[in-house]
């Protein structure tokens, strides 16, 4: 009940501060990335030496899109017909946007992927993103889970997914002047 009563109550503040409803009586809102440092896991991986490219790098905090020579991204195998990648935030969270870091030059590997929390759809990228950094906000509005996945079906040219870091937003706080 209490969790029902705080997503109503976040909700409503999201909707004035999108209003700018709400700029004239806060001070600060820092939303969190409850994604960060969990345990990930993939469906295959794609290796380029040693133990680079695992699963955790995608939520280590570090957005640098490079491949190759620093192990921050990764990249599932070629042959792999139903990618996937997943982290497991621990418990449910109210998921309110995803951040999705692609390798640069490799944008267009998003296209087609999907973003499931608990196994509902989130995002689909039907189109590939117009930058490195992607924001996305659930499509049906907040979604609450412990696993956010990324996947994609075999009927996409480039079936890999590849990315750098992965970010979901959730909760956040609110500061009010006195």
């Amino acid at each position: 009940m209490w969790e029902k009563k705080m997503d109503a109550t976040l909700l409503c503040l999201e909707v004035l501060l999108l209003c700018g409803m709400l700029t004239s009586v806060a001070r600060g809102l820092h939303f969190e990335n409850v994604a960060l440092n969990k345990p990930c896991t993939m469906s295959s991986r794609l290796s380029w030496g040693g133990e680079q490219h695992l699963p955790d790098v995608a939520v280590n905090g570090d957005t640098n899109g490079t491949f190759i020579d620093t192990g921050n991204c990764i990249h599932t195998k070629n042959s792999d017909t139903t990618p996937w990648w997943e982290v497991d935030l621990g418990r449910s969270y109210p998921v309110y946007s995803v951040v999705v870091w692609a390798r640069n030059g490799y944008e267009s590997r998003m296209k087609g992927c999907i973003i499931t929390v608990d196994g509902q759809e989130c995002y689909r990228f039907d189109n590939t993103p117009a930058s490195r950094d992607t924001s996305v906000t659930c499509t049906s509005g907040v979604l609450n889970g412990s696993v956010v996945r990324v996947s994609k079906d075999s009927t996409e040219l480039s079936g890999t997914i590849n990315m750098c870091e992965f970010e979901v937003i959730s909760k956040f706080t609110l500061v009010f002047l006195p």
